[in-house]
Formats: structure tokens, C-alpha cells, sequence
């Protein structure tokens, strides 16, 4: 990942990187690590991926090479809530379609189906009953990590601490679904836990103020409230995933899940690994952040996405 002072830096070495790449080729910039993995199984041989520690970086630099008109630079961020309304849809830029990259491939790739389906096909009757399971996992996960996420805005908002000691690993680390036994107790299977009891409890988890958890509590009702944009319904499920379920809280709600219900051990790391094998490419055709990039590539002719990549080369011969 680069590690550089200010935003010239960063720029400088991309046009260094640019200019000794392939002349066809594109450089992609993405905030982190979890962003370079998850689309280097989709992208040409020959593209150079760049993870800058972050958001605001990649729109520096987006904003930066704008102003420049600098050709073969596409910037990938994750669309979780706070990007300006005018950034999106600008060229050169693309957004995931829910909160993070990793939540585009479990849910809008529909990756998790064939993974979950091998999991438990000796824990069912048939491949249909494994697909329906599969569908009430991840529906299940989504309902958790979308809850989870609530609070966590709300106390993010509110300047709330959202890290806690580690016993085992001695160092803090953000919170996890893991951590909170509410959230536990419902994705092994009780009924669903109301959003405020879930914000009482991360609050005594994480050592907040009582006062400050009815703050919390007081954020997260005004945010349950708000009207989705799309179907003009407060009660959106779909809509209110996509802006505040990520991708870490989805794959841990699963192998939770898969853990109480069907006695499937898997950790986060190995079932991100199947994810990603697991992509279907005709889902794939329809993502719309690989469509995006699709059109990138054939309006400015960079070589980009590994499958159009082979299909522009078979074209011209």
C-alpha cells in the first residue's frame, strides 16, 4: 500500500507508474488492500493496482487528476454514505453498489450461494433445500450486519469510541459482530433483537456514557426513519443494506451463522477466499460497477477487465 505524505506524492508516483506501464494498459486506484483482492481475479494481466490507505486519498487524487486531464486512471471507492452527491457518476470515478466491495460480491454477485450450498450439502435433504438455506443465511446476515452498522454510524456520529481491547491478541481492534452477544444469539437462530436493545448493549461493550448511549439510541431511531430514495419507504430492507451492511460484518454473520445452526466451521479469511472463486460470470455482466468499468475501458480504449480484455483482443484479430 502507499505510504506518502500528501496527495503530490501520491501523484507523482502514479504518473510515474502510469507512464512506465503499457501503453494500453489502466492503473487502478483503490482505498485499500481488501478492494485490491477482491478485483484482482476480474482485471487484465497487465493492470496496475494501487491501494492508498483509503477514501479520502483516492478523491484527492481523483480530484487531482481531473484538473490535470490525466488519461489511464480510473479511481474504485466504496459507497458508504458520505460521498458527496456530486462525485457520483463522475467519469473516471466508480462507487460500489452497496457499502463496500466486499458486500457487492457476496450479495450483488449472488457469490454466496454455490459456497454455502458445499457447506451444508451433508446437513440437508436436497440442492433445494440447500438453496433456500443459503438464502435464509445471508438474508439473516444482512438483517444482523445492517443493525450493526445503524449503531455504529449513530456512534460514530456522536465521536464514540468503536474499538475495544483484544484479551488474545493484546491490541485494540474495531468491534465485531462477535463481540456482542445479542447479535450472536440472533444469527444462531433466537428471534430478532430490536435495534435500541442492540445499542444498549454495544454500549456497555464498548464503555460509553450512559447518557451518550441515549444519544446513540436517539441517532439510530432518526436513521430507522429515514425515507429510502428509491421505493419511498422508511421500512426499505434492501436499500437500508446496501448503505449499512459491509462486507466484514456479512462474512462473519455467515460463518457465524453456518457455525450455530449447522455446525459448518469456517473462518472469515477462507469463506472471503471461496467468495471470491465463487463469482458467477453472467452475475458478473450484470454488477454494475463492472459495467461501469466496462465502459471506461471501451470509451477510452485502456485495457482494464480481464474477460473484455481476451474479447477486444479476439475482435481485432
Amino acid at each position: 500500500m502507499l505510504d506518502y505524505p500528501d496527495v503530490e506524492s501520491r501523484l507523482q508516483l502514479i504518473r510515474m507508474m502510469r507512464r512506465a506501464a503499457p501503453v494500453a494498459s489502466a492503473v487502478l486506484v483503490v482505498e485499500g488492500v481488501a478492494d485490491q483482492r477482491a478485483l484482482f481475479p476480474f482485471l487484465a494481466s497487465d493492470v496496475t493496482v494501487l491501494p492508498v490507505g483509503g477514501k479520502n486519498h483516492v478523491l484527492d487524487i481523483f480530484e487531482s487528476l481531473r484538473q490535470q486531464n490525466f488519461p489511464g486512471v480510473l479511481c474504485l471507492v466504496d459507497c458508504d454514505g458520505d460521498i458527496a452527491s456530486r462525485l457520483k457518476g463522475q467519469e473516471g470515478l466508480i462507487l460500489s453498489v452497496r457499502r463496500d466491495m466486499d458486500a457487492d460480491l457476496l450479495v450483488e454477485l449472488e457469490a454466496y450461494e454455490r459456497v454455502i450450498l458445499e457447506s451444508v450439502a451433508d446437513k440437508v435433504a436436497s440442492p433445494g433445500e440447500g438453496r433456500r438455506v443459503a438464502r435464509q443465511i445471508v438474508e439473516l446476515a444482512e438483517e444482523v450486519a445492517t443493525t450493526f452498522g445503524m449503531v455504529l454510524r449513530a456512534a460514530q456520529k456522536r465521536k464514540l469510541p468503536v474499538k475495544l481491547l483484544d484479551l488474545e491478541m493484546t491490541v485494540k481492534r474495531r468491534v465485531e459482530l462477535r463481540d456482542v452477544d445479542l447479535l450472536v444469539d440472533w444469527l444462531s437462530g433466537s428471534s430478532a433483537i430490536p435495534s435500541v436493545d442492540v445499542a444498549s448493549r454495544m454500549g456497555t461493550v464498548l464503555h460509553w456514557p450512559e447518557d451518550r448511549i441515549e444519544y446513540v439510541i436517539r441517532d439510530l431511531e432518526q436513521l430507522e426513519d429515514v425515507e429510502c430514495k428509491k421505493h419511498f419507504d422508511i421500512s426499505c430492507r434492501d436499500c437500508r443494506g446496501r448503505a449499512h451492511a459491509n462486507g466484514h460484518s456479512l462474512i462473519e454473520g455467515i460463518c457465524i451463522a453456518l457455525r450455530a445452526q449447522y455446525k459448518v466451521q469456517m473462518d472469515r479469511k477462507d469463506l472471503e477466499r471461496r467468495v471470491r472463486l465463487a463469482v458467477d460470470p453472467l452475475a458478473l455482466s450484470r454488477w454494475e460497477v463492472w459495467r461501469r468499468m466496462s465502459f471506461w475501458q471501451a470509451s477510452f480504449k485502456y485495457s482494464l477487465l480481464a474477460g473484455l480484455s481476451a474479447r477486444m483482443e479476439s475482435n481485432e484479430e
